[in-house]
């Protein structure tokens, strides 16, 4: 008697939880400017089901969610939301089930966005046949060049007009780096919107700790210096060469990262006010010089952790 009323239970549970992920679908294609930001909340119901119960639940979730959007909104649609919503969800209810740290789940949902984001790709050029990478790129430089004519023949005009030549060349040689970036920044997102909605239906999350504290491990060092030897050594564009500049990119941006989480803790140790640590942070940022800096910081912090010096004053 128990064991029906407990599969009772789940089937409403289930169901309810699919119903919400409808409704988050519709709500993010349908309502304006909070739209688009509801797609962060799409793996929730996945997540939800997984924890409360098993994998197969959320798989259920995610697989009920996307047959009744497809009725509405066709079959392509439908498998784009289902394969969103189910490998985010899962990835994020594997971590929350097995009471992972945040850094763990945030990875496991990083890989999960990966894959979600090559599917979605493909879909759009197998049944569309639209490559989302050069519809991106040709609106950006589009965009630029409007900019440009605006400015007409000015040193800013001619300045903006080399910089999108060479990212319209770059771009579609570090697509990968784009890739892990964007997937990182979506499993980052996702896992921020989950804390405070899951603290409020008991699911415990683990918090993210805190900026400051946020230092690459040592052996990400390796991933720069292969980069930067391949570039070195090896100047022929070919596979080979795409692959170091990829590495080079990828581990500059997160070591530069490092390097604005270690001036962010400097500051604070030294109480500077949060909004102020924070914006001479950006400010260092869009400095070209500063930010190189940043990155040679973050690179040595990963090799000494310097924040043992900050412990040692406190």
């Amino acid at each position: 008697m128990q064991a029906a009323s407990g599969r009772a239970h789940s089937l409403v549970e289930g169901a309810m939880l699919a119903g919400l992920a409808v409704v988050l679908v519709f709500a993010s294609l349908f309502v304006p400017v909070i739209g688009p930001l509801l797609i962060l909340a799409w793996p929730l119901p996945v997540a939800a089901a997984y924890v409360r119960h098993d994998a197969q639940a959320g798989v259920l979730v995610a697989l009920v969610a996307a047959v009744l959007v497809a009725l509405f909104q066709g079959p392509l649609i439908g498998v784009s939301v289902g394969v969103q919503m189910g490998a985010l969800g899962v990835a994020l209810g594997w971590g929350l089930a097995g009471r992972r740290a945040a850094g763990v789940t945030i990875a496991a949902g990083s890989v999960a966005a990966a894959a979600v984001l090559v599917v979605s790709f493909g879909l759009s050029l197998l049944f569309l046949k639209q490559n989302l990478l050069t519809e991106a790129v040709a609106q950006m430089t589009a965009v630029g060049k409007q900019v440009s004519g605006m400015l007409g023949s000015s040193a800013s005009s001619s300045t903006l007009a080399q910089a999108l030549t060479a990212v319209e060349t770059l771009i579609p040689q570090v697509w990968p780096t784009l890739l892990v970036l964007s997937a990182l920044g979506l499993s980052f997102l996702g896992y921020v919107v989950a804390r405070p909605v899951f603290a409020r239906i008991g699911i415990p999350v683990p918090a993210i700790p805190p900026f400051a504290e946020w230092r690459l491990p040592w052996p990400a060092v390796a991933g720069w210096a292969a980069g930067m030897a391949i570039l070195q050594f090896h100047p022929q564009h070919d596979a080979l060469y795409l692959t170091g500049l990829n590495l080079q990119i990828l581990f500059s941006e997160v070591f530069t990262l490092g390097g604005v989480a270690l001036l962010y803790a400097v500051l604070r140790h030294f109480h500077t006010p949060r909004a102020l640590a924070a914006i001479v942070c950006v400010l260092a940022v869009i400095n070209g010089l500063f930010a190189e800096l940043l990155l040679w910081a973050g690179l040595f912090d990963a090799l000494f952790d310097y924040r043992r010096f900050l412990r040692a004053r406190a």
